[in-house]
């Protein structure tokens, strides 16, 4: 329905993809580092038993990772979705890596995770989150848990997951719950 819509010849056309810059925010800004953040990340998944997280608020994702955008006017965010598997050390971040691949960062990214925290980065593409996203969960076992916010994960997603009988943990994310409290560079 929504392609026929969005079809050239109405007078509705679909909006134009973004093509801004993602851009790493600098420790001076954000004070503390993205391993420490997944540390503490992965502290709070190890305490509820959480085998999967799955994070869809834009800006906690942007927290996470320490990255600014531009898609939303206003907002330092980037349409993006990330899913940790702290079973296989293995985050997925899918964002519009055409917007990365030509900046240090496509390259610098993982690496940085890498060499900071030892897990290992799958840059995929924004469109392939939820076929990615399915096939992790199907191959789950079933007594893995999933972490989905419920309050803050699109119908879409929460339903995948709910549909496929895992334990889940519903309550707001490691990354969300992380962010409430500031650090001093935060503070000022």
């Amino acid at each position: 329905f929504i392609d026929d819509v969005w079809d050239q010849d109405s007078e509705f056309l679909r909006p134009e993809q973004l093509n801004n810059p993602i851009n790493l925010h600098p420790i001076e800004f954000a004070g503390e580092d993205y391993s420490s953040k997944l540390k503490k990340v992965v502290e709070q998944m190890n305490k509820e038993h959480a085998d999967l997280l799955f994070l869809t608020k834009l800006d906690e994702i942007a927290w996470f990772f320490n990255l600014r955008g531009s898609d939303i006017p206003y907002n330092p965010l980037f349409y993006s979705y990330c899913l940790v598997d702290a079973k296989n050390k293995i985050i997925n971040l899918y964002i519009d890596y055409r917007r990365i691949l030509d900046s240090d960062l496509f390259e610098e990214l993982p690496i940085q995770i890498y060499y900071e925290s030892g897990w290992d980065t799958v840059i995929m593409t924004y469109e392939s989150a939820y076929i990615s996203v399915r096939s992790i969960i199907l191959q789950l076992h079933p007594e893995s848990t999933i972490w989905m916010d419920k309050e803050r994960t699109n119908l879409l997603f929460f339903n995948l997951a709910e549909a496929n009988s895992n334990p889940m943990i519903t309550k707001i994310s490691p990354p969300g719950d992380l962010k409430l409290t500031k650090n001093e560079v935060e503070m000022y």
